[in-house]
């Protein structure tokens, strides 16, 4: 699992040690206050990343593509 989101994931309080990552799939239930909490903690990475203007001085050259780029890099893909 991705670095960064399995931090975001133990940070909703995913317990992520009752899951299985890899092999047959089985299922797992997670808490629905967990998954959402989960969702927004991803949301508000990627919108830091897309403000963080200090760091990214060419976003008004290029604009939508390289926040794309970089919020993509800022996860690990």
């Amino acid at each position: 699992m991705n670095p960064r989101i399995k931090l975001l994931a133990e940070q909703a309080g995913v317990n992520l040690s009752s899951f299985q990552f890899s092999g047959t799939p089985t299922k797992y239930e997670v808490a629905e206050q967990e998954l959402q909490k989960f969702a927004e903690l991803i949301v508000r990475e990627c919108a830091f990343v897309a403000q963080n203007k200090d760091a990214h001085k060419d976003w008004l050259k290029y604009g939508r593509g390289l926040a794309a780029g970089k919020i993509l890099e800022h996860f690990g893909y």
